[in-house]
């Protein structure tokens, strides 16, 4: 397993060093292919440069510390990285990755991986360093060929051919006989490799045709050579009998073409059917599409050729009853209870399929930790034609001889309707519909065509679906975590075409960015975060010997998850200073910067942590960091109530007089937060009352408040952010200050910049009290403010009443929430 583990790790490296090495090529068999193997039955083939470019990764916020990681552990390889054409390898090539059957007597899997040279003495130094990098030597004699005895893997150049090879480390072997060794298949390999000729004429059809075919990714699967790969290695055990069963799905040939474009991915799926295997059905329209529920997140139709589907269902009907039965039984036999073959049963189905689906319903699950989780029960309706409806009802009638049909279906909550030319197996939330015959609400016109127009044809509306979910209590953060990358996905379309091709189409949100961006950034988040949850996991228990095992195995500590803070903002907040410290004397940048820009200098002040603030201060910290939105760390602590966090900053220079993007200053944000000591002390150093009005609301100054609307200012006077005074004293909170404004005919409905409205300052007072007045006055529980659609549940004081209060009101995050944008009309 190690020996495997080892394989697959510096395959890996050689495959991502020839990505980034390699640039896209326009003819029609790309330079590089023809020395893939003929008997190969996976090929892959990657533009790497096409792919790179698209992505964005070496530009990406999210792949920035993977790659300043690697060029820790890897500097030789990163000094190539950053000048790519000093890799002497030819940038208009594709990477090809190829896998195929060793022959002789002791059949065994092998790999390659091939890129072209372009200037063959430098691409002799990269493979050097890469030799290096995997422990390997090179070999005496002719040739530039890297091994090590023992390991499966090597590489080297021959011509313009520049290779990696390898073997599995374990081999079946025939009974009686010693399996070849590591080596010896190795050389098999190279010497197979070495003397196939280069010429695609030797290509099978279907591999030619496949790789003429150009896309940023392509795959191509051989189901023969996959056939063989799984008799070979399946355990001489009773399933092995049922192999026969899936030949008709093994003898394919298939190609996969991925490409990315502005706000899309697109799929092709390519079958290279030989010459008499039967044509895919035509589309024709269906009238069990107009049955479907419309407003279903996913609706798909799939109609086969009725003979296909029956001599395919038969056979393998065949090859299970005589699996089953040990010999006694076969498709023409007449089954017990049934009183008709399976061939007779078979024939039965028209060909024709249709589903709906795309909702689910929530199953609370109580667990041992008292917190329970959801898990998710699909909505759907499935119909099936049928040409012989008799002996459908005679195939129903046999499987419920005993009950035994009716107590599976209840047991699954499902429901089985048949009519005269279709049967429906549906969930309760469709039987209404299927039993009136009629839905709710019916197909638009767009999916009507596609449903009617296509053999096959699945549209899923991705952002119903991600809506519908987010609609559900108590998901996990797994779950929520998968709706958050969907949620950069809008649409997934599938349909046949006439050459019985499939052609899948992903749209995007943001129909300006590629799809290999989006990819690529949840890869890379995803690769910080796994690699990254045991160091949170660590400061969470202020566990310092895990930290430290952990930033040894290589943690990223400037690294942001997906919520937007590194583990030093964490830590910060935290307040766990000897932590801090390490983490910045192991490479840790005290002014990284996280969600909005904002450092762990901003994150000490709102922990409220000033041990932690001294830490970073130490190392260098900005005083007057500032975030997107012009904050600085002094404005944090202002509004948090931190003077001899304020003082310290001072102290250091930090601008008392600074203001943000919208004007706000120090004595705004600390008025908000209703500290009098705080407001005193800028005012003492010069700091201007620009809003008295909102001061004296935020510290609850009800005389002074009075004396000013008395002398003609308005109760709805707005300050630079946009909030009035009656949100400024719901911000503070302020009870009595609030039943003053309101009295005077304060509008609790004027919200400040960007949405933010009385209940987020509600919340963000942690009172009970605040939040039942703000729903009092008729504001929403989850009104959503700024880009990121941040709600009052996300800003409520986690150590306050309020938050719970919100939550059992059906309050949410932003992250449960979501932040989707409106579907077009009309699909």
């Amino acid at each position: 397993m190690s020996m495997t583990i080892s394989i697959f790790k510096t395959g890996t490296i050689f495959l991502c060093l020839l990505l980034l090495f390699t640039r896209p090529d326009a003819s029609a068999v790309a330079p590089g292919a023809s020395s893939i193997p003929a008997d190969s039955f996976i090929v892959l083939s990657l533009k790497g440069e096409s792919i790179l470019q698209k992505s964005g990764i070496l530009e990406s916020e999210a792949w920035t510390p993977i790659l300043a990681r690697f060029s820790r552990t890897h500097p030789d390889i990163h000094e190539v990285l950053l000048d790519r054409n000093s890799s002497g390898l030819k940038f208009q090539a594709p990477l090809q990755f190829f896998a195929r059957m060793g022959g002789g007597d002791s059949p065994s899997p092998s790999l390659g991986i091939i890129a072209v040279a372009q200037d063959p003495a430098k691409a002799d130094q990269t493979l050097a360093m890469i030799a290096k990098t995997l422990g390997l030597s090179r070999k005496k004699g002719k040739g530039n060929e890297y091994r090590k005895e023992g390991s499966p893997l090597g590489i080297g150049r021959k011509g313009r051919i520049c290779y990696l090879l390898g073997v599995t480390p374990t081999v079946k072997a025939e009974e009686g006989e010693k399996a070849p060794s590591i080596d010896e298949r190795l050389d098999e390999l190279t010497r197979v490799f070495h003397s196939n000729e280069k010429d695609v004429a030797k290509f099978p059809s279907s591999l030619k045709a496949h790789l003429s075919r150009t896309s940023d990714l392509a795959l191509y699967l051989d189901g023969t050579g996959l056939s063989e790969l799984v008799e070979d290695f399946w355990p001489d055990d009773q399933w092995k009998n049922l192999l026969p069963a899936l030949d008709p799905l093994f003898n394919r040939q298939i190609g996969l073409n991925l490409q990315s474009s502005r706000g899309a991915i697109k799929v092709t799926a390519s079958e290279f059917t030989p010459p008499g295997r039967q044509t895919p059905r035509a589309a024709s329209p269906l009238a069990m599409t107009g049955r479907l529920p419309g407003d279903a997140p996913l609706v798909a139709r799939w109609s086969l050729p009725e003979d296909s589907l029956r001599a395919g269902a038969s056979e393998a009907m065949g090859h299970l009853l005589k699996f089953m039965s040990a010999g006694k039984l076969n498709k023409d036999s007449v089954l017990p209870g049934f009183d008709a073959s399976a061939t007779e049963l078979l024939d039965s189905p028209s060909g024709d399929f249709v589903l709906a689906g795309g909702t689910f319903k929530a199953l609370i699950v109580p667990n041992e930790d008292s917190i329970p989780t959801t898990e998710l029960k699909p909505s759907f309706v499935l119909g099936f034609g049928l040409s012989k409806p008799h002996l459908f009802s005679q195939f129903l009638a046999g499987l419920n001889m005993a009950k035994s049909l009716d107590t599976l279906l209840y047991a699954g909550d499902l429901h089985l309707s048949s009519k005269k030319d279709a049967a429906w197996l549906s969930t309760f939330d469709y039987l209404r519909e299927i039993r009136a015959d009629k839905p709710i609400a019916p197909l638009s016109k767009y999916r009507a065509n596609l449903l009617n127009q296509h053999a096959f044809a699945l549209d899923l509306n991705l952002l119903k679906a991600n809506r519908s979910l987010r609609e559900l209590k108590n998901l996990t953060y797994e779950q929520f975590k998968t709706l958050h990358w969907l949620g950069d996905f809008s649409r997934l379309t599938v349909l046949s075409e006439e050459k019985g091709n499939l052609t899948a189409t992903v749209k995007l949100t943001d129909k300006e960015r590629q799809g290999w961006e989006v990819v690529a950034k949840h890869l890379g988040q995803e690769t910080i975060d796994s690699t990254n949850r045991s160091l949170y996991q660590a400061i969470i228990r202020d566990d310092f010997n895990a930290i430290v095992q952990e930033v040894r195995k290589g943690a990223m500590i400037n690294a942001n998850d997906r919520f937007g803070h590194t583990p030093l903002h964490f830590t910060a907040f935290r307040g766990n200073a000897r932590i801090l410290q390490f983490l910045l004397r192991n490479g840790g940048d005290p002014n990284a910067r996280g969600r909005h820009e904002s450092t762990p200098l901003h994150s000490a002040a709102w922990g409220r942590n000033l041990q932690a603030l001294e830490v970073l201060l130490e190392e260098g910290a900005d005083v007057d960091a500032r975030t997107d939105e012009g904050e600085t760390p002094g404005m944090t602590a202002a509004l948090r109530g931190e003077k001899d966090v304020l003082e310290i900053l001072f102290a250091l220079s930090a601008d008392p007089h600074a203001v943000d993007d919208h004007g706000t200053n120090l004595i705004d944000l600390a008025a908000a937060g209703g500290h009098r000591v705080i407001v005193e002390l800028l005012q003492k150093i010069g700091v201007k009352n620009k809003n008295p009005l909102h001061v004296a609301a935020g510290l609850g100054d009800l005389a002074k408040v009075k004396e000013l609307l008395k002398k003609g200012r308005e109760v709805n006077e707005r300050d630079s952010f946009g909030a009035t005074p009656l949100l400024i004293a719901m911000v503070a909170g302020q009870e009595k200050m609030v039943e003053l404004l309101l009295s005077r005919k304060a509008d609790p409905k004027i919200n400040a910049r960007e949405g933010y409205t009385l209940m987020h300052g509600a919340a963000f007072s942690g009172k009970k009290s605040m939040v039942s007045k703000a729903l009092s006055l008729g504001l929403e529980i989850n009104p959503r403010y700024g880009s990121d659609g941040i709600t009052p549940t996300d800003v409520a004081e986690d150590e306050g009443d309020a938050l719970p209060y919100l939550r059992a009101l059906g309050g949410r995050t932003a992250w449960e929430l979501g932040n989707l944008p409106e579907e077009p009309a009309g699909k």
